[in-house]
C-alpha cells in the first residue's frame, strides 16, 4: 500500500554546507550585480575555493550537489548568446561614434550588417548562466 498523508511528504534537510553555500550565494549576488557570466562550473570552482578557505573535508561539488544548491536558493538557469554581451557598456557610445566614422566612408549600400549577410557561419558561443529571483 502507497504511504498517505505525512508519511508520503519529503522532508526538506536543509543545506548540509551551510557555511560554504552561504558564501557561494552572496558571491554569486555580487558577480551577477557586476555583470559577470556565471556557469555550473565556475560554481563548483568557487564553492571549493570556500571549501579550501573554511577548511572544510567532506565536501564535493557534484553535479547533485548543484542542482540541489539551485533548488535551495531557487536559482534559474537560462542561455545567453555571447553577442548579447560582448560589448562593455563603458565604452558603448565611443565605439559606436567610431563606427558611424568610418561607415561615413563608404556609399550605404555597401554596408552590411555580418550575421545578416548568410555568407558566413557564425557559430556563436552559448553561456548558461544564473540568476536569482
Amino acid at each position: 500500500m502507497p504511504p498517505v498523508g505525512k508519511a508520503k511528504e519529503k522532508k526538506d534537510r536543509g543545506a548540509k554546507f551551510l557555511e560554504i553555500e552561504s558564501a557561494l550565494y552572496l558571491w554569486m549576488q555580487q558577480a551577477l550585480a557586476s555583470n559577470l557570466t556565471i556557469t555550473g562550473d565556475i560554481l563548483k570552482a568557487k564553492a571549493l575555493n570556500f571549501v579550501t578557505q573554511l577548511q572544510t573535508t567532506t565536501f564535493t561539488a557534484s553535479d547533485g550537489w548543484l542542482s540541489k544548491f539551485k533548488k535551495h536558493y531557487n536559482i534559474r538557469q537560462f542561455i545567453k548568446a555571447s553577442e548579447a554581451n560582448s560589448a562593455p557598456l563603458e565604452t558603448l557610445e565611443e565605439e559606436r561614434v567610431a563606427l558611424q566614422e568610418i561607415i561615413e566612408q563608404y556609399d550605404l549600400c555597401d554596408v552590411y550588417n555580418v550575421d545578416e549577410t548568410g555568407k558566413y557561419n557564425w557559430s556563436y558561443t552559448k553561456y548558461h548562466y544564473y540568476y536569482h529571483y
